[in-house]
Order: structure tokens, then C-alpha cells, then sequence
């Protein structure tokens, strides 16, 4: 089974301390969410850096993805199972 979350709503108000991301990373895998794919254009460096960081991994190439010209990257995060516990602090979504 797959689900298809789009967009992926993230607040970016609370950015520098990434206190959302671990909240929705365990909503998604108490759902059965196995990975999350996002695209971010090739050129963006700081971006692809920042989801880098966070685990995710380039998978593909996407041509003339962005206003059918620019190039985005495709890439996906694979998510542990979920835990009754919770998860661990200091992981990132």
C-alpha cells in the first residue's frame, strides 16, 4: 500500500530548531508511511544540502521538472518503523 501526502505541509516558522519534523516523521510511520519523496530543483544547493542533512537521498534526475525547464532532483527518505515508545531525541525528520 502507498500513500501519497501533497503537499508535504511543513512550517518553516520554527525552522533553526527543527522541532516539527521528529512530531510528523512518527505520524507518518504510525501510519504506515514508509518513505517520503520530495523534489527540490539541481541548482538549489542550500536545499539539497539541508535534506541531505536530514537523510534523504537523490533518486532520481527529473528533466525540465520546474516551469518545464529547470531540472529538480527526486529525493526520498526511508522512515523506521514505528516505535511505541517514540522516537529518540535528536533525530531528524
Amino acid at each position: 500500500m502507498s500513500h501519497t501526502i501533497s503537499p508535504l505541509s511543513i512550517s518553516w516558522t520554527n525552522r533553526a530548531s527543527h522541532q516539527e519534523f521528529p512530531i510528523r516523521k512518527r505520524r507518518f510511520a504510525a501510519r504506515g508511511v514508509r518513505s517520503i519523496l520530495l523534489e527540490t530543483a539541481i541548482d538549489n544547493e542550500a536545499a539539497v544540502a539541508f535534506w541531505q542533512r536530514r537523510g534523504y537521498r537523490i533518486e532520481a534526475v527529473l528533466k525540465r521538472y520546474y516551469l518545464g525547464r529547470l531540472d529538480a532532483y527526486e529525493m526520498r527518505k526511508i522512515l523506521p518503523p514505528a516505535r511505541k515508545a517514540g522516537i529518540q531525541s535528536g533525530e531528524k525528520f
